[in-house]
């Protein structure tokens, strides 16, 4: 008897390559909001070519819709594999495969103290 898997195949973050984390702050009526965005420099194993196909696998195992206009609460879904873990100095976001740990702006601390979350933004 043959089955055909439907898992996905395996995530390869070397052709994720270098993930760069910008963090920052934007002030509104409601007090500042904070903005992470993470990107891949394209210089993975795969190269530049290889790289979309790596962001939207990371992100697909994440839980996280790809392209489109799509917002995701994930302060209502607590078993979204992606954490935010920050500390006086330093941050880190973890999805599956990756932890990508960043030195924030004092703003940006402490939006995200006064909030309790960051807005990711994966180009």
């Amino acid at each position: 008897m043959t089955s055909i898997s439907t898992d996905p195949r395996p995530l390869r973050t070397a052709d994720l390559g270098t993930l760069v984390i910008m963090c920052w702050s934007r002030e509104t009526p409601d007090g500042d909001v904070p903005f992470l965005l993470a990107c891949s420099l394209g210089d993975g194993e795969g190269g530049p070519e290889a790289t979309p196909a790596a962001v939207e696998g990371l992100l697909s195992r994440s839980g996280l819709a790809v392209g489109g206009d799509t917002v995701l609460d994930g302060t209502v879904l607590p078993g979204l594999p992606i954490g935010l873990l920050v500390v006086p100095g330093a941050a880190a976001l973890t999805m599956p495969g990756v932890n990508a740990q960043f030195v924030p702006t004092p703003r940006w601390r402490a939006a995200v103290d006064e909030r309790g979350y960051a807005c990711l933004i994966f180009a």
